[in-house]
């Protein structure tokens, strides 16, 4: 033998000791009938658990998704509402259908509106830096998938929270929201 094999042979061992020291303990769980034992998924299954918002954007499945400038960020967010309510599960009650959206701008007029005389004369996207939507078309998309594709698109990012779905810009630090990385489509939180 070697030595290599000695002290591979001797973590053996001591793995083996350990798992029969732990095995012949007996805890206060052990003690209690079997049906008082709760399992770690049954004590913290709500917190394992999806948030409701997500379960249902992952369920609702949008037929087509189609945008064009100059299509803003409020018109993709009030188009995923509508979407939501329409496409939700029929058998819920019409008034608990759909997703919450909350959509926060910062509102800071562009460089162009300064130069206007009266800011409500144009559009708001002209006056406020609000993001456009470039032109893109998605079928039989997750209303999940939908909301990604339209953050990555305007910079956007989003937090799933209890009752709703915050969509904040990129460079918001107040939240913890989910940002895509560049070109990757992928979230983090």
């Amino acid at each position: 033998m070697n030595l290599k094999t000695v002290r591979w042979t001797g973590w053996m061992v001591m793995g083996i000791a350990v798992c029969l020291m732990a095995s012949s303990c007996r805890t206060p769980l052990d003690t209690q009938p079997e049906t008082d034992v709760k399992t770690v998924t049954e004590e913290y299954g709500e917190l394992l658990q999806e948030p409701e918002p997500l379960q249902r954007m992952k369920r609702i499945v949008i037929p087509e998704v189609s945008f064009h400038p100059p299509a803003t960020i409020i018109d993709a967010v009030d188009f995923l509402k509508q979407a939501s309510r329409d496409f939700d599960d029929p058998n819920i009650p019409l008034e608990k259908r759909g997703v919450s959206f909350i959509l926060s701008l910062n509102l800071k007029p562009s460089a162009e509106s300064e130069r206007v005389d009266d800011p409500f004369s144009g559009k708001l996207s002209e006056i406020y830096d609000i993001p456009v939507m470039p032109a893109m078309k998605a079928n039989n998309i997750s209303l999940y998938d939908a909301l990604k594709l339209i953050c990555e698109a305007t910079g956007m990012k989003f937090r799933i929270e209890p009752r709703c779905v915050r969509i904040v810009p990129f460079d918001d630090l107040t939240t913890n929201a989910k940002r895509p990385l560049p070109g990757s489509g992928v979230y983090k939180h």
